[in-house]
């Protein structure tokens, strides 16, 4: 009998939510995974194009779960319905507290509810400000049948508590990744991760302060005759425009600096595989620097980034954009290159994610 599988997570075309579904259908090819997007119907037709991915659009049921009790909608639901072989919470930062919190843990207890199994994958908690939030997630993944965490505050939180957990490094770090022979760019270029810091409700000087890094790094790679690539991978958060803006206002007409958008995977991996050097600010643009072995800085605007760094690759230099030190020049800055055992020891301890999902699959 066919497995269903339905697989939850932040699903709004944006790079590193998108890698970790390619990794998951890479680690467990020939299934087909039910992602449940209740976000814009302009993404679905985006998902259903990809390997072993179908969307469900289940924002009826959603709005259900607002107003029936769980257990009688559940009850309800697998009257007429295939209970799920597995639920899977997929991805990141899926655990951040907002005034929609108490709404989506009910749709994610109901999707517990109609499912045998179900696991968290590969991700971070936080940022919460109340106990409430706390105490209801503390029960929710002591309810669920394994958890694991990218970054060890996550983990630490939840260490005496009665939840089942693993402390792994990021998902996209299993990603097998194939090294081309060609470059099909004409010439050597940076690659310049560009994201926009005003949905994140950063001080007009903290974004002041970026972009001017920006301009300056920028500006001293044309003087060395290198192109540069000003790469935005999500769109729905405004990186796109801010990309633009940066070239634009700047740079106006110079061929030498491009905006790349992100719009498949393929293209966007192509990018850093053969940049001579990137400046990540968003959390995947360093994952994939590493992967492909590329000298990277990163621009740290969170204590995501930096509990990452601090867990995984203590080696790698950082700049914390929120510190009061972030006036000082980009030309100073120093890259890094993490190290090739290392970073093989990582991607192999990535892949762990998915042995409990892999087991139950196994079994059934």
């Amino acid at each position: 009998m066919e497995k269903k599988i339905s697989i939850s997570g932040y699903f709004v075309q944006n790079i590193g939510d998108d890698l970790f579904l390619l990794v998951l259908t890479q680690m467990i090819p020939n299934i087909e995974f039910r992602i449940l997007n209740y976000s814009s119907p302009d993404f679905h037709e985006y998902y259903e194009k990809m390997t072993n991915i179908k969307v469900v659009k289940n924002a009826l049921i959603k709005k259900l779960t607002l107003f029936l009790p769980t257990k009688l909608l559940a009850h309800l639901y697998c009257l007429f319905f295939k209970r799920n072989d597995v639920f899977v919470l997929l991805g990141g930062s899926i655990f951040i507290e907002t005034a929609g919190s108490a709404n989506l843990l009910k749709y994610r207890r109901f999707n517990q509810a109609i499912s045998l199994h179900t696991f968290v994958i590969g991700s971070n908690f936080g940022p919460y400000s109340s106990e409430t939030f706390m105490r209801s997630y503390e029960d929710f993944l002591s309810s669920v049948e394994g958890v694991t965490w990218r970054d060890k505050t996550s983990f630490q939180l939840f260490k005496h508590k009665d939840v089942q957990q693993k402390l792994l490094p990021d998902v996209v770090l299993g990603l097998d990744v194939d090294n081309k022979d060609i470059n099909p760019f004409n010439n050597q270029y940076v690659l310049v991760n560009v994201m926009n810091l005003k949905v994140n409700s950063f001080s007009d000087e903290l974004v002041k302060s970026y972009f001017n890094r920006l301009k300056t790094f920028i500006s001293i790679q044309l003087e060395l005759g290198m192109d540069v690539h000003l790469l935005s991978v999500n769109v729905k958060d405004g990186d796109l425009e801010a990309a633009t803006s940066l070239k634009v206002n700047n740079f106006g007409n110079n061929e030498a600096v491009s905006v790349v958008n992100y719009e498949d995977i393929s293209s966007t991996l192509q990018e850093f595989e053969f940049a001579e050097s990137v400046i990540a600010t968003r959390y995947h643009a360093m994952i994939l620097s590493w992967l492909y072995g590329k000298p990277v800085h990163v621009l740290a605007y969170s204590d995501k980034i930096i509990n990452f760094i601090k867990t995984w690759n203590v080696e790698q230099v950082y700049t914390d954009l929120r510190a009061s030190q972030r006036q000082s020049a980009l030309e100073e800055m120093t890259f890094s290159e993490i190290d090739q055992i290392k970073l093989k020891e990582l991607h192999d301890l990535a892949k762990q994610h998915f042995d409990d999902l892999k087991s139950v699959l196994k079994n059934k």
